[in-house]
């Protein structure tokens, strides 16, 4: 409602204003055309078609501005706005708010004291101030002294105009003022400003518009100072300076253009520009000049215009030149374009030597892919570190051993990499410089922990100066995996063969010693404590006998049977075999293990064995009421299934935890030290591993199986 409102009365004072302005009927068939939009013409568009009147009366009245033509037109506009705006304050204030913080220029107003009240976010992009630091400076500390000199002058003129009866309530006053911006730089203002008025006209503040006109203050300074010296600059100076109309017809050429192309002045005045240029060059001059055209930038006299070319000229000798020609407008005291301004500058050597240095910068390109492919391809992970230990190349694999990337590590001091800072000091410290490679266990940012070796050499430029440290690392892990596992082996078939020779030198005279003790019971009467020590002597045999049995099982070089099975079935198996044992001592086991796990292709029995020998193992190290915890699940990056057993018991010593996996090592009362040493042996064979994770409270048995062997 508001809106149709005032576009009714708008049309009616336009109307008015063009019937006084005598071209009644085509005015006013204007007019009336547009009455009969006024339910569908939105009200920004009126603004623009405010625009013809300005237009007209600015071309009827010629010896008026077009500034006084718009201030003349727009009159009643805004006394009907203003009397609308206090009708209406609410909607009035969201709209202008809402162009106020969406337009380029300054929008700002001040109270009579010059005190900030408003100013719009554009003023961050004009000189780098928050809307908040801008509302606490003062006028002193937002101008230049000469500028803030002038403004004051000014505003002391418009308060003397406002102490008369008669004064224009609606005058404006435009003022180019030199700004601070916050990087210390300044910036040139095109600044239009009225007085906020109150119901009774009194003023009670300042509204203004701000506009950075800094280029074109550049361009009119610059004018000012050629102007002096063009003529002086021109007749001496090695660049050809030219100009010529808009139809490139030339009207002045400077006297070095004949020591440029070799053509007299007079010869070269009566040249086309097609003559001048090489082909390809005169079609890059029209395109471009066609597309400046085209988007009207020529046209606009409120923005200078400029272009740079690099031209080829023909020279009078058949042989051409390149040079850079900067092109601008002339325009004369009304902003019309009257020709163009040129400078051209013989840039010939200059072009040779981009053409060597292109072709070098190509090689050299050529060459950093190159050597970046080679390094990626190296599998070490390859460090270069400056004088002051700054990264400067880290490749592809050294990226994946720290779990990082070029970007955030190159730049960055090595102890980033590593909280190990020992460790990096140690491989980059110039006593290791060239030495053998050296091996470590480190913690990674991430948490891993993995054993790393590393050697370092010293980076040295073409004069052989020290220019910092190339440093080699690997992930050892399988390599040291690989180690243990020979190790193990090894000490396994020592032990093999150990025991072997000795279960082959015991079990025969064994039993003839059983057989012989048999016979003796069976025909001496013996009295009840003889009986006794027979008895003990022939269990003790027996027991004896098992022992070297379970040492030719250790010994025995048996194919695998594999078949195919869930592993967690064995688990649940061997837990439901023992279920006597765990009630008789009072012990409970806790299983956790992962739903939908692969089925593996091992050997039921030995891996039977194997699970049976660690739940004996955690029972007898339990108390009654204690737990037994299984877990069994997948590491994805190891590709392994993962069994460990837990008990809460005394635990195992760091001293054992490499030895209870040897032959005949036990610290249990009554136990053989068989057992774990064939549970190693034959997860060895199976291509996994165990061992005892390091932990308080009880021990830990951790068994890996590889997917790789079998895994479905």
């Amino acid at each position: 409602m508001i809106e149709k409102t005032i576009r009714e009365r708008y049309y009616s004072l336009i109307k008015d204003s063009l019937l006084r302005s005598g071209d009644t009927e085509k005015n006013e068939e204007a007019v009336l055309g547009r009455e009969l939009m006024l339910n569908k013409v939105p009200l920004g568009e009126i603004i623009d078609m405010h625009e013809d009147a300005i237009l007209r009366m600015a071309n009827e009245a010629p010896e008026m501005t077009l500034s006084e033509a718009f201030h003349s037109t727009t009159k009643p506009l805004r006394e009907l706005f203003t009397s609308y705006s206090l009708a209406f304050p609410e909607w009035f204030q969201s709209h202008y708010r809402l162009i106020a913080e969406n337009i380029t220029d300054v929008i700002w107003t001040v109270d009579m004291n010059l005190n900030s009240t408003y100013i719009s976010p554009s003023v961050e992009r004009q000189r780098g101030y928050t809307v908040e630091e801008t509302m606490s400076q003062t006028l002193e500390e937002v101008l230049t002294p000469s500028s803030f000199e002038t403004a004051m002058r000014v505003y002391e003129e418009e308060l003397d105009i406002e102490k008369k009866k008669r004064k224009d309530l609606l005058r404006v006053r435009m003022l180019e003022l030199e700004e601070k911006c916050k990087d210390g730089s300044t910036v040139w203002v095109e600044a239009k400003m009225s007085f906020l008025r109150d119901q009774d006209g009194q003023a009670v503040g300042i509204v203004g518009v701000t506009r950075d006109i800094t280029g074109h203050k550049q361009v009119e300074k610059a004018l000012r100072e050629s102007e002096s010296r063009y003529r002086l600059l021109a007749e001496n100076a090695a660049d050809v300076i030219w100009t010529t109309d808009m139809n490139f017809n030339y009207t002045y050429i400077s006297p070095s253009a004949e020591r440029l192309r070799g053509y007299p002045i007079e010869e070269a005045m009566s040249q086309r520009l097609k003559d001048k240029l090489t082909p390809s060059s005169f079609e890059t001059a029209m395109r471009v000049l066609g597309e400046e055209f085209a988007s009207g930038k020529v046209e606009r006299s409120d923005l200078p215009w400029m272009k740079t070319f690099e031209l080829e000229f023909r020279c009078k000798d058949d042989s051409t030149v390149w040079t850079e020609t900067k092109v601008s407008l002339l325009r004369d005291q009304n902003g019309q374009a009257i020709g163009f301004l040129g400078v051209t500058r013989d840039i010939t050597e200059r072009k040779r030597a981009e053409e060597v240095l292109q072709k070098e910068q190509t090689e050299t390109l050529r060459l950093k892919i190159f050597l970046e492919n080679v390094m990626d391809s190296i599998t070490a992970g390859i460090l270069v570190t400056d004088g002051s230990g700054k990264i400067m190349i880290i490749n592809k694999a050294g990226q994946d051993i720290f779990r990082t990337t070029e970007r955030k590590a190159v730049g960055r001091g090595i102890e980033d990499l590593l909280p190990d800072l020992a460790i990096l000091k140690r491989a980059v410290s110039p006593t290791n410089i060239g030495k053998e490679p050296q091996e470590a266990m480190v913690t990674l940012t991430d948490g891993r922990v993995i054993p790393l070796g590393f050697n370092s050499s010293v980076l040295r430029d073409a004069s052989g100066r020290e220019e910092g440290i190339i440093s080699v690392f690997k992930d050892i892990t399988e390599i040291k995996e690989l180690r243990e596992e020979l190790r193990a082996k090894e000490k396994l078939a020592t032990m093999g063969e150990v025991a072997r020779g000795i279960a082959h030198e015991i079990k025969n005279p064994l039993f003839a010693i059983l057989s012989g003790v048999q016979i003796l019971e069976d025909d001496l009467k013996l009295d009840e404590e003889q009986k006794e020590t027979f008895g003990t002597i022939i269990k003790e045999t027996l027991r004896m006998d098992r022992l070297i049995n379970q040492l030719l099982t250790f010994t025995a070089r048996e194919e695998l049977k594999r078949t195919t099975l869930q592993i967690t079935e064995l688990i649940n198996e061997v837990v439901s075999l023992n279920r006597g044992l765990l009630r008789h001592r009072g012990v409970e086991v806790k299983k956790k293990l992962s739903e939908g796990m692969p089925r593996l292709n091992v050997d039921r029995d030995k891996i039977i064995q194997v699970l049976i020998n660690l739940l004996q193992n955690a029972i007898d190290m339990s108390q009654a009421g204690d737990e037994i915890e299984i877990t069994c699940g997948i590491e994805d990056e190891r590709r392994c299934v993962v069994i460990n057993v837990k008990d809460r018991g005394p635990g195992v010593p760091k001293e054992h935890r490499e030895r209870v996996f040897d032959l005949f090592f036990t610290t249990k009362r009554g136990s053989s030290g068989i057992g774990l040493a064939i549970s190693k042996k034959i997860v060895l064979e199976h291509g996994g591993g165990i061992w005892v994770k390091p932990g308080a409270g009880g021990a830990t048995f951790v068994v890996e199986l590889p997917l790789k062997d079998g895994g479905i």
